[in-house]
């Protein structure tokens, strides 16, 4: 139970994480909320790939957090599973 409350509490909205793109969209917020660290430092020193790559985020941003969401899901699961 206790690691189900801690799965909701990692799980991304895509709504606010397009919001983040958005808004500021050269900083590479969007990956550094979902854990692609690496990916968010590089978004953010070539100032989103010129644009290129925030553009691209835009369209693959919705599988990517449904993706992260699914990772945090199974890991609860596998967890809790575990644990019985």
């Amino acid at each position: 139970m206790k690691d189900q409350i801690l799965a909701r509490q990692q799980i991304q909205n895509p709504g606010f994480i397009l919001m983040l793109t958005l808004l500021v969209p050269v900083c590479g917020a969007q990956y550094f909320v979902t854990g692609q660290h690496g990916k968010g430092v590089l978004h953010f020193f070539t100032l989103g790939g010129l644009g290129i790559w925030w553009f691209v985020s835009l369209f693959t941003l919705k599988h990517n957090i449904a993706t992260y969401n699914q990772k945090i899901v199974e890991a609860a699961e596998r967890l809790e599973t575990h644990r019985k």
